[in-house]
């Protein structure tokens, strides 16, 4: 759903947790993707941020606001509670470079 550059070696992804085989215990609802040994991280999001819109805070801060509300069989059954995206803010601070 998103892909952002935020280093010359790691990318941030966010993406939808159905059929997502990325796990953190549950589906992670995004990771970080090593961009020189092309390994992924599974990040801990809290709320459905699949559809979610971006921008970069001057200090280097992606805020992350909006997504998806839940989706009854998948997100639900998961174990993720109630948490709905569509009124979620998330920020990712930045990450080191190497």
């Amino acid at each position: 759903m998103q892909l952002t550059v935020i280093s010359d070696t790691r990318a941030l992804i966010i993406h939808k947790v159905e059929r997502n085989q990325c796990r953190l215990g549950h589906p992670a609802w995004a990771a970080l993707f090593n961009l020189r040994i092309h390994a992924v991280r599974p990040l801990k999001v809290e709320s459905n941020s699949s559809c979610a819109s971006g921008t970069f805070l001057s200090n280097r801060t992606l805020i992350n606001i909006g997504g998806n509300p839940m989706v009854g069989r998948y997100t639900f059954t998961a174990g993720f509670g109630d948490l709905d995206g569509l009124q979620a803010v998330c920020f990712f601070e930045s990450y080191p470079t190497s």
